[in-house]
């Protein structure tokens, strides 16, 4: 009977589909050779050397592992002292060497001679004698014990190495020691190395279908057609793409993973959906690394090549080519991304890292871009115009979906079921919302003839969702649509998206009094300035106008915070938010408008920040599918409010979701949290490019909610980037525009005012008065600008009150930057001085030198400060000190008290 032994640890997953080239291998080593692994990067070349190695320590040989690094590509001989290095440590643990004395002085003396080699230049004559000495060492090593070495990436290693390596590798008849490497494939215009002439090469092709299958099946992936046809598509039998793939997308829950990415286009002879899968760090620093290094013109054409292949129509992407000159794609063919010989992705994930790459507005403009490259009545062309987002003309949309259905047709009949069901989904997202159902409809009835009954189902309760009756009114299981409708056009805050809302919420008579609920909360929602009161009404508890809510599936609670959130009531959303979050977690719908989310942006706006940070780490790892804008948003607020070092990352992972149409509130937000953290750095300019932003091209706001509260800010950077007639023009208009009259947005004008103001005492005291401290970020801003200017007009005992409070509440926040930029300010006060700083304003501060008595009594006169300057030859700063101090002295603010002060002083 044979022995029992206990079972062995789990390890990686067994190696598929490269039995052939494991069989070539073991042939080439029995004939004597050195086999040479060669494949691409990602296709499992050190995979392939481990295996081919495992019998070798499965028979106890002595198997010495090197791995040539890419930075020591240009170290002299750094590849032959990492071999002579590690010699010596295999040498003493196997039993067979360990008491080899001879062996182990001739690794010394070898040791010794390769690091001196090493260290300095050497010539031909050392290279040669070295070579020798490690040929002579590898067959002492050989005699002692059956020896295997082994070389990952040798075409990484330095020259001198490589050609040691080699002449080791050929001198296998006298050593008895096979050397076993892998390496990429040379490109064909690179000369011939001895890597090419010393081996006997074996290539390594891409994985068949069937063995990519296996390895999805050893991974465990669910055999969803929906799920494995993207991963197969996108790894092209490419095995590390393959297997990061699976585990970023399909592992975890693979039935919702590979339904979060955009849309691959119509293509005959595909029967299943197809999606764009999500990457992987790992997989982008090995297909692009240099993506983010490429100048802007190349990033946006590989952006139009990558929509492109989503249609794989040989003429769209040879539109996307022409569209470009040949110099924009040369950057990209150079970083590897692209294939040497033409715009072409050297390998399909490559897309899918540049579209990551991209932001939602990119993909927008080059989907607008493909359409119009494309001849009418081609069937891509409708494609590309509906993933634009299609025409705002609701005729013109109309006709895009019929044509979109026409595609459809064509495709079914094709025999291509799944990429027809895709297109009826892309032509529901434009047409109207009579016919989005029976797109819906029909889409699930084709998906599921593709097999895949999850995509169907999903489809069938989308369908739903979106039935409408023929005159439009909403059926009675309709309410999640009409909250949804109202929460998108709330978060996107574009006129045509509001537009279409208040149309689907005036528009029919309706069924019940849940609908008319809803109908008016909507309303409400996404106008809170012509029904402000209202609103004010609803809040304090004096009308029924919420009542009926309770019957919906958006609780009071729910309502009622986002009717406070939408007017400047932060506090009272975030408790409002809480509770209905503990009555029940139940979503408000909307893009990124879950209950967590704005309860989040509440948090933010009244200072609670590492409770908001908290909260929005919990969204980010519970994302069902992908995570939502708003969380990515709110991460990235709280990251630059506290300048912390990883800010840009999460800036650039929520800008890519956003776009002006769809997320006006979260781009809003991320516009204004970076204009502060420029501010904050002293960055003035950058940050007047950033708040400037907030409104659009003719004026009107990106987002109501956010734009408004901005003002003031947007001045205090005009103004520090030298640009004062701007920063006066952006305060005129935002009093002229109608708003929501609430507390912080007066607060939010007198603080403006009083940056614009030459006595902004009185402005000061209005943007301070109580109530304001409610939102602590901007009332720490202005308790700083007060400061700033009460010590530029030498107050400075004055000044350090405002300036402490503003340094304890930026700390209190976390916010670094601006606590940072208080205490300089308060440093520039000098040494505190308790008994001026209780003095009262306008006391006096002592007696006037004979030079402040002058400037003082000139200034009476009536001169200005240059002219002072000339009648008493000093410079204007130099008045302006003296002149302050004089003020000081005097207890005065204003010129006109001069005189007086100064002849009650004679």
């Amino acid at each position: 009977m044979a022995p029992t032994h206990p079972a062995a640890p789990a390890g990686p997953p067994p190696l598929r589909g490269r039995d052939r080239e494991l069989a070539r291998i073991a042939s080439i080593l029995t004939d004597g050779g050195d086999p040479l692994v060669v494949g691409p990067r990602g296709s499992g070349r050190t995979a392939v050397l481990h295996a081919a190695l495992q019998p070798h320590r499965d028979r106890g040989e002595l198997v010495v592992p090197l791995v040539a690094l890419r930075p020591d590509a240009t170290v002299p001989l750094a590849l032959v002292v990492q071999l002579v290095s590690r010699l010596p440590s295999a040498a003493r643990t196997h039993p067979a060497t360990r008491a080899a004395t001879a062996l182990h002085r001739a690794l010394e003396r070898l040791v010794d001679r390769a690091h001196d080699l090493a260290g300095g230049p050497g010539g031909d004559a050392d290279h040669r004698t070295l070579t020798r000495d490690v040929v002579d060492v590898v067959a002492e090593l050989g005699r002692a014990v059956p020896a295997v070495l082994a070389v990952d990436d040798l075409d990484h290693a330095d020259p001198g190495s490589r050609d040691v390596v080699a002449a080791v590798a050929a001198a296998r008849a006298a050593t008895g020691v096979p050397v076993l490497a892998t390496a990429e494939p040379a490109e064909p215009a690179e000369p011939a190395t001895p890597v090419a002439a010393a081996w006997t090469p074996v290539p390594l092709p891409a994985l068949s279908r069937r063995a990519a299958g296996e390895v999805l099946d050893g991974l465990g992936v669910a055999p969803d057609p929906g799920v494995r046809a993207p991963l197969l598509r996108f790894a092209a039998g490419n095995p590390l793409v393959l297997v990061e793939l699976a585990r970023r997308n399909a592992l975890d829950d693979a039935g919702t993973s590979a339904a979060g990415g955009p849309g691959r286009g119509p293509h005959v002879g595909r029967g299943t959906r197809i999606t764009h899968p999500r990457t992987t760090v790992r997989l982008r620093d090995a297909f692009t690394a240099g993506l983010r290094d490429l100048p802007g013109a190349t990033r946006r054409a590989l952006v139009l090549l990558a929509l492109a292949g989503e249609s794989e129509q040989r003429a769209v992407v040879r539109a996307a080519r022409r569209s470009e000159p040949g110099t924009v794609w040369e950057p990209a063919a150079r970083a590897g991304v692209l294939h040497r010989d033409g715009p072409g992705f050297a390998h399909p994930v490559g897309a899918l890292a540049v579209l990551e790459d991209s932001t939602l507005h990119q993909r927008v403009t080059a989907h607008r871009a493909l359409a119009a490259a494309l001849p009418a009545g081609h069937p891509a062309r409708a494609w590309h115009a509906a993933r634009a987002g299609g025409p705002a003309d609701p005729a013109a949309a109309a006709g895009l979906a019929a044509e979109l259905a026409g595609t459809a047709g064509r495709l079914a009949v094709a025999g291509a079921p799944g990429a027809a069901a895709h297109v009826l989904t892309v032509a529901a997202g434009v047409d109207d919302d009579r016919r989005r159902s029976h797109h819906l409809v029909q889409a699930a009835r084709l998906a599921r003839a593709a097999g895949d009954p999850r995509w169907s189902e999903r489809l069938s309760a989308a369908a739903a969702t979106s039935q409408l009756s023929a005159d439009g009114t909403p059926s009675a299981g309709d309410l999640d649509a009409l909250l949804k409708v109202a929460g998108e056009a709330w978060v996107s805050g574009d006129p045509a998206v509001l537009g279409r809302a208040h149309r689907l919420l005036d528009g029919a008579a309706t069924a019940t009094p849940a609908h008319a609920a809803v109908r008016a909360w909507g309303r409400h929602l996404l106008d809170p300035v012509g029904r402000a009161a209202s609103i004010a009404a609803a809040l304090a508890g004096g009308t029924d106008l919420l009542a009926a809510l309770r019957s919906t599936p958006i609780s009071e609670a729910a309502a009622l915070g986002g009717l406070a959130l939408v007017t400047d009531e932060a506090e009272r959303a975030a408790r409002l938010y809480a509770e209905a979050l503990r009555r029940s977690p139940r979503a408000v719908p909307g893009e990124g408008g879950g209950i967590p989310e704005l309860l989040v942006l509440a948090l933010i706006e009244t200072g609670r920040w590492d409770e908001a940070a908290a909260r929005t780490a919990r969204s980010l790892r519970e994302a069902p599918a992908g995570t939502r804008p708003s969380s990515l948003t709110s991460r990235a607020v709280l990251a630059l409010l506290r300048a912390e070092d990883d800010a840009d990352a999460h800036v650039l992972a929520a800008a890519r979701l956003l776009s002006p149409a769809a997320s006006g509130l979260h781009l809003a937000r991320l516009l204004f949290a970076r204009g502060l953290a420029a501010a904050a750095a002293g960055e003035h300019r950058l940050a007047a490019r950033f708040l400037a932003q907030l409104w659009r091209p003719d004026g009107e706001p990106l987002h109501p909610m956010v734009c408004g509260l901005a003002t003031a800010d947007a001045v205090a950077a005009h103004l520090a980037g030298g640009e004062p007639d701007r920063a006066r023009a952006l305060l005129t208009r935002a009093r002229a525009r109608p708003d929501v009259p609430s507390a912080r947005r007066g607060f939010v004008l007198h603080r403006a005012g009083a940056l614009l103001s030459e006595d902004p005492v009185e402005l000061h005291a209005l943007a301070l008065a109580p109530g304001s401290e409610r939102w602590p970020l901007a009332h720490a801003q202005t308790l700083l600008e007060q400061g700033e200017w009460l010590r530029r007009h030498q107050r400075r005992a004055q000044a350090r009150v405002p300036l402490r409070a503003a340094v304890s509440t930026f700390e209190r926040l976390g916010a670094v930057a601006w606590a940072h930029r208080a205490r300089q300010e308060l440093a520039a006060t000098g040494p505190a001085d308790e008994a001026g700083d209780r003095r009262a304003p306008g006391a006096g501060a002592g007696p006037l030198t004979s030079r402040q008595q002058a400037v003082a009594e000139l200034a009476a006169a009536g001169l200005t400060n240059p002219q002072i300057a000339e009648r008493l030859r000093i410079s204007s700063r130099t008045v302006q000190t003296h002149l302050a101090h004089a003020f000081r002295a005097l207890g005065v603010q204003r010129r006109a008290q001069l005189a007086e002060q100064l002849r009650h002083r004679a």
